[in-house]
């Protein structure tokens, strides 16, 4: 299963998985070719955090460039 794919189904978690994708929201936002003030504007509208679309949208993007890699098989990507 990709992050992406196990990401949706974890929305209670959105907040926490933006900032450990991306720590800083300048950074977030460059991945996604938004401002940080958009990706802020969203982050405030949905959930108190990134809709759960961007997060996808990133973590497909950092797989594409495996930057990152999918949580290990029956464990929890985020603690």
């Amino acid at each position: 299963m990709k992050a992406s794919d196990w990401l949706e189904s974890l929305p209670d978690r959105l907040i926490a998985a933006r900032k450990l994708v991306f720590p800083k929201m300048t950074d977030a936002a460059n991945a996604l070719g938004v401002s940080k003030q958009a990706l802020e504007q969203r982050e405030r509208k949905r959930y108190k955090g990134a809709k759960i679309e961007t997060l996808v949208t990133m973590l497909k993007l950092l797989e594409e460039q495996a930057i990152i890699s999918p949580p290990p098989e029956g464990g929890q990507f985020l603690g």
